[in-house]
């Protein structure tokens, strides 16, 4: 499974309750209802998985890949969204390949990145 960040897991526990897709346990409940929202488990491709786990995964799969823009004056990046769910984001190894270069590694354009077994692969976007 992975290591989602728990401010993230919190935040998806809210929401699910806020749409009661789950309820919020009687004000005796020391355990809180954080620990309902885990035990609520959702049909997920072949097996399940507790509802936060489903919703997180769910966003993570959306992109899974890096989009970078490259201009005559420089480049800029949007990270998938799963390296900020998981904390990768400051970790993370495109940006730094795409910035070690000292002149842009493609012509001006929008383009996919996905690292692959030994390299970056870019791939043209459509405007």
């Amino acid at each position: 499974m992975v290591n989602y960040l728990p401010k993230y897991r919190e935040a998806v526990r809210h929401s699910l309750v806020r749409l009661s897709v789950l309820k919020e346990p009687a004000e005796d409940d020391v355990h809180g209802w954080s620990r309902k929202a885990e035990s609520v488990e959702v049909r997920f491709g072949s097996g399940t998985l507790n509802a936060v786990d489903a919703v997180l995964d769910s966003l993570a799969k959306t992109e899974p890949w890096h989009v970078v823009e490259i201009t005559d004056t420089g480049w800029t990046m949007s990270h998938p969204i799963v390296e900020r769910l998981t904390g990768e984001l400051l970790d993370c190894a495109a940006g730094g390949h795409v910035g070690s270069h000292e002149t842009p590694p493609l012509p001006p354009g929008r383009y996919r990145m996905m690292e692959t077994e030994n390299a970056w692969e870019f791939f043209p976007l459509e405007d």
